[in-house]
């Protein structure tokens, strides 16, 4: 059995496959190799694959709530992006008001709200009727 599940790694969010059987550590490696050949924003970023037993791989943890910063993005498109997947109004103000909900919701992490570095993981705020 392999058990999948969410954890820090070196205070990282990242998402954890583990598993004791060799053919599936086998698989690992497996999926460990094919996906650090591949540099696309739709794949997810290795962090570290550990042999075993039990053999872990580990992966940038990419959830619902959640977006990873690639170059080239900011707030304000990051912001459009998300009311446009989820089927919101994208006018100016709802766009505004989405971006200060990101700020927001990140201010923990973000130094100057016009810097977003690539690797860095943004919260994404729940929508308000409205938005």
């Amino acid at each position: 059995m392999t058990d999948i599940m969410v954890g820090y790694h070196n205070d990282r969010l990242v998402a954890v496959k583990e598993t004791d059987d060799s053919a599936r550590s086998a698989r690992l490696s497996h999926e460990e190799d094919l996906l650090s050949r591949l540099d696309h924003p739709g794949v997810v970023r290795i962090v570290d694959l550990t042999e075993g037993p039990p053999a872990i791989l580990r992966t940038v943890f990419v959830g619902p709530d959640t977006w990873l910063v690639e170059p080239g993005d900011n707030l304000r498109a990051i912001a459009e992006t998300i009311l446009t997947e989820r089927s919101e109004t994208t006018t100016r103000s709802s766009v505004a008001a989405y971006w200060g909900a990101l700020l927001e919701a990140n201010a923990d992490q973000l130094v100057d709200r016009d810097l977003i570095m690539p690797g860095q993981m943004l919260t994404l705020p729940l929508l308000t009727t409205g938005s």
